[in-house]
């Protein structure tokens, strides 16, 4: 569900006994379960964010039905970017491509 995403288990934060470990989200349980002293406390989870590439083609489907409309690329990018999530500047790099070619 995650993916290759980074877990960081921070714990008891500003104490004697404060631990901070980072690894493979999917490492996160195994990590918890190998010492039992890892299980108390208090925990600050913190999860990296999704990679951009995660995108599976709906910025630029949104893009050319954008464009297909006859919007400017700058306006066609800036409406697609918000809809998808996607970087602004990737979306207009993308739309010159697809008015040129």
């Amino acid at each position: 569900m995650f993916g290759d995403r980074t877990l960081v288990i921070a714990r008891e934060l500003t104490k004697l006994f404060e631990t901070i470990h980072s690894l493979p989200v999917a490492e996160g349980l195994a990590w918890l379960k190998a010492d039992p002293n890892r299980q108390r406390g208090e925990f600050v989870l913190m999860l990296s964010g999704a990679p951009a590439s995660a995108d599976n083609g709906e910025g630029e489907r949104v893009l050319k039905l954008m464009l297909a409309e006859g919007l400017p690329v700058k306006q066609a990018a800036k409406l697609a970017a918000q809809i998808t999530g996607m970087a602004k500047n990737a979306l207009y790099d993308l739309a010159l491509t697809l008015k040129s070619g």
